[in-house]
């Protein structure tokens, strides 16, 4: 047993016998306001630390889910459309390319596992992860050919997007949460 200037008495029993500890305030020596700090410090980091998703959207309600409308579909019809100029249909048709081989489509969008889950209505909603650079990047340059268009595109921010369905290393498919903004 060995008491230390703090007054606690610290001894620790193994297989082979005891020996003692030393005190946890002998030892550590910090101060109640140098560990409030550092908690209070690590807390305001904890934001920065939290992955957050991104999505961008129009102002046309999906029939299934009845939230806006990603810009993927809006995208792929200006690419066809006579009224777009070759450069932007160039820009959005290089881009859509790069996206068809580089992110994956999820097979569902919902989170039934019943057999007939391609029946139902589908909740999910796509989200791609703020460590996705590439593709927002992407996303970026599509979002300023359709607002060219007079289709203003809104990108949302959210830490929390629902009960994801489908994940890999660059998008999140979820069923949103009722507090989830999602368009």
């Amino acid at each position: 047993m060995t008491t230390c200037s703090c007054g606690v008495v610290r001894t620790s029993r193994t297989k082979r016998g005891r020996f003692s500890t030393p005190c946890f305030f002998d030892s550590a020596r910090r101060s109640t306001d140098s560990v409030q700090t550092e908690l209070t410090s690590t807390l305001d980091d904890w934001d920065d630390l939290t992955m957050r998703f991104i999505r961008f959207v129009v102002a046309q309600r999906h029939p299934d889910s009845g939230v806006e409308d990603g810009t993927f579909g809006l995208a792929y019809e200006l690419r066809e459309s006579p009224h777009v100029e070759p450069a932007d249909r160039n820009v959005l048709a290089e881009n859509l390319r790069w996206f068809e081989k580089n992110l994956r489509t999820p097979t569902r969008f919902n989170r039934t596992k019943s057999k007939g889950f391609y029946r139902r209505k589908t909740r999910g909603i796509a989200w791609f992860k703020d460590s996705a650079t590439e593709h927002l990047t992407r996303m970026h340059q599509i979002k300023t050919v359709l607002e060219q268009y007079g289709h203003p595109v809104v990108m949302l921010s959210e830490g929390r997007v629902g009960y994801v369905i489908y994940e890999d290393a660059f998008q999140v498919i979820a069923e949103p949460f009722s507090d989830t903004q999602s368009g």
